[in-house]
């Protein structure tokens, strides 16, 4: 158990600093130590453990449960809060800076980040700048690639369906389907699109007639429809990506529409150096202290 932990905080804190900081900064523990009071429970060690791909986010209120003897409720409010305020903001900054997660993760992992924004901050995603849309474009690029290599090509349609499943409110307007009213998810706009136009490929011509003629489209706002537009165009830019791909030539695939006229810089990182007391973080020194059965007063000894 000495070695695995060790290996683990080897593992972290050969991350980038700003990635370390993200979930493990001071403001982060006090999140954390905030939970940690309320729930009698450790979390620094889970931290470390989901951030370097050793525990997926989908088992984290599995392991409290089995760790701590916690009820399902405790447990998910736990995991809805370190979603939101510790991961959350570390997913982000993966977005904009596809180095830290093309070469400090796991395929794995990097597909579970990237799967996180498209179940969770899909609009938030699609509305970025256009460095960051780029980044991401190129990190599910690199990913298919690997998995070409492999005969294993099954990403891609992952994120479709996740798409197709999205239960984020794209629109604010009235909507109905089939007739009915019903939620503006974006699950449901892609219902719309496809109980009209069927579910075979479509261009942008027909994907432009609809957001123009739809009894559903016609409240709303100009950035509504550009929401609209973009979201359709990605699930279909990756439900049929194999066919669009003999077609176009690599430099030309973009799996998020970019709107060229955006004009952005996403800040560039450092690589991180060698560990150290300087930028030794508040969740290393938590996490090792954890898995040590250690004290603060031990630490001055």
């Amino acid at each position: 158990m000495a070695n695995y932990t060790a290996a683990c905080l080897k593992k972290f804190r050969s991350l980038p600093q700003p990635l370390k900081e993200a979930v493990g900064g001071f403001e982060s523990m006090k999140i954390i130590q905030d939970l940690e009071k309320k729930y009698q429970v450790k979390l620094g060690f889970l931290i470390i453990l989901v951030t370097i791909g050793e525990l997926m986010m989908e088992d984290i209120e599995d392991y409290l449960q089995k760790k701590y003897g916690l009820s399902p409720e405790a447990a998910a409010d736990i995991n809805d809060i370190l979603q939101a305020d510790i991961f959350g903001p570390a997913i982000e900054l993966v977005a904009k800076n596809p180095k830290i997660l093309a070469s400090n993760l796991s395929i794995a992992q990097q597909k579970e980040n990237i799967s996180n924004l498209f179940k969770k901050n899909l609009i938030k995603l699609i509305s970025a700048d256009k460095n960051t849309v780029d980044n991401i474009n190129l990190s599910i690029l690199n990913i298919i690639d690997q998995e070409m290599a492999s005969d294993h090509l099954m990403f891609e349609s992952d994120l479709a369906k996740m798409i197709a499943e999205n239960q984020e409110r794209l629109t604010n307007k009235p909507f109905q389907l089939s007739g009915k009213p019903a939620e503006p998810t974006i699950a449901n706009w892609l219902k719309d699109f496809t109980d009209r136009r069927g579910n075979n490929y479509f261009n942008n011509l027909v994907l432009s007639e609809y957001i123009t003629n739809s009894q559903n489209t016609a409240s709303l706002s100009d950035e509504e429809r550009k929401l609209l537009f973009k979201v359709s165009a990605l699930y279909r830019n990756l439900k049929f990506f194999s066919a669009i791909s003999e077609d176009v030539p690599m430099e030309g695939w973009d799996f998020i529409p970019v709107d060229e006229s955006e004009n952005s810089s996403a800040p560039t990182y450092p690589a991180g150096g060698d560990y150290n007391l300087e930028n030794m973080t508040a969740l290393e020194i938590k996490a090792f202290m954890e898995a040590n059965n250690l004290t603060e007063e031990d630490l001055k000894k």
